[in-house]
């Protein structure tokens, strides 16, 4: 996943439904750490993001000093 800046933000890890309405809530985006290690996940809704089909990515517009500041959640809580 890139940001507007072309900011490499991380992977989307997966996606969480919302099956009472047929549609998709959030992804989930690791960004940051080491081979897995030290990475925040947060929870992106699904509308924000914007499909750049010639990159075959997504775009978020939000920058990377946001990310690193803001906290996410581990897998494990």
């Amino acid at each position: 996943m890139l940001n507007t800046a072309g900011d490499d933000l991380g992977e989307i890890k997966g996606i969480m439904l919302d099956v009472q309405r047929g549609r998709i809530a959030y992804a989930v985006l690791s960004f940051g750490g080491f081979l897995g290690v030290g990475n925040k996940l947060f929870a992106i809704p699904w509308q924000t993001l914007v499909l750049d089909t010639d990159r075959k990515r997504f775009v978020l517009d939000v920058s990377e000093e946001r990310l690193k500041a803001a906290s996410g959640f581990d897998k494990d809580h």
